[in-house]
Formats: C-alpha cells, sequence, structure tokens
C-alpha cells in the first residue's frame, strides 16, 4: 500500500535525495505489481511485462527499485525481456536478499526488522500484556515473515501467547480483534 508509511516514508526519501543529486528533471514511475486475487503464474508476468513495453518501451527506465519480494522476483526473473539496460536496486529483508542472484551492477538496500525489538517496546510499555496477535495476509512473503516471527518470539513464549492472522479473512480478523482483552 503506497500510502502505508513503511512504503511511503522510504519511497519518499529515496526520490527526494536522487532528485537532490541530480541537476536534471527525474520522472518516477511507481507500478504496483500485484495482481489482486491472482496467484504469480507465467502469463501475469508476460502481461505485466507487456503493459511495461508498451508503457515504456519508447524511453525505458534507467533504473528500477524493486521493493519487496513480489517486486524483486518479478524483475529478476523478466528484466531481460523488458529493459536489459536498466541498473537494478532491491530493497527487501536481509533473508529475501539472500536468496537472490544479483548481477555485479545491481544493488541491494537490506532492511532489518527485529520481532523481539517490538515485544520488548511493547513490554516495556504495557507490561501486563499477556497476549499478542500479528496481523499478516496470506501471501507467500507474509507467512515468510509470519514464520520468522514465530521464530524469533519463541523465547518470549512463557510471558504472552502469541496469535497469527494468515488464516483468517478480513471479517474473522476484525472479529478476533474487537475480541480482544485488555492485556492484548
Amino acid at each position: 500500500d503506497e500510502s502505508a508509511a513503511p512504503y511511503f516514508r522510504p519511497t519518499q526519501e529515496f526520490k527526494k535525495n536522487l532528485q537532490q543529486r541530480f541537476p536534471d528533471p527525474i520522472a518516477f514511475q511507481d507500478i504496483d505489481i500485484r495482481q489482486k486475487g491472482i496467484k504469480p503464474q507465467e502469463n501475469v508476468d508476460k502481461s505485466i511485462v507487456q503493459l511495461l513495453l508498451s508503457r515504456y518501451g519508447d524511453i525505458p527506465p534507467q533504473l528500477v527499485v524493486a521493493i519487496g519480494p513480489p517486486a524483486i522476483n518479478f524483475w529478476v526473473n523478466n528484466r531481460d525481456s523488458t529493459f536489459p539496460g536498466a541498473l537494478f536496486v532491491a530493497m527487501a529483508r536481509e533473508s529475501i536478499l539472500e536468496a537472490i542472484s544479483l548481477r555485479p551492477t545491481d544493488a541491494a538496500v537490506a532492511t532489518r526488522f527485529s520481532f523481539t525489538g517490538v515485544a520488548e517496546n511493547i513490554l516495556k510499555l504495557r507490561p501486563e500484556t499477556a497476549h499478542i496477535l500479528v496481523v499478516f495476509g496470506d501471501s507467500p512473503s507474509e507467512r515468510v515473515l509470519s514464520a520468522a516471527a514465530l521464530q524469533e518470539l519463541a523465547p518470549y513464549t512463557d510471558r504472552f501467547s502469541l496469535g497469527f492472522t494468515n488464516d483468517m479473512a478480513i471479517h474473522e480478523i476484525q472479529e478476533k480483534v474487537a475480541q480482544l482483552t485488555p492485556d492484548s
């Protein structure tokens, strides 16, 4: 979600800094490659490639910045058939970046997120916390994050119980959140 702080803030800062460093005008294009309700597949990728080529084929991008696993995987798999001359920057968690093959001209921005740090902050602010509900969706990358959260937070299970929303529909999440006790 482009309006969410984790996306918006770094993107705006990146654009501002890039514009300050280069005197020529820079055109920024944000493209969401996710297909709502469709699992990633070869035909979907081909249609996105065709869309990109029809939209930007005359003036191809000089730089592609892919944020998150879906965008990174799409670009790594399709860059040679799309804009092979574009420089590439991948931005994701360290564990995601370790699993992809970058080329010598590629760059990566590795992000770190500490679930234990979040838990520690919660416990400092609300020491009475007995339950934490971690809200994630059901995408493959959110499943990876859930597994990482579960692993990192395992040592805390004597302090609080832990729940996840990956298997829940939005109305179930709403019901669950509405039923949370004050020590959640």
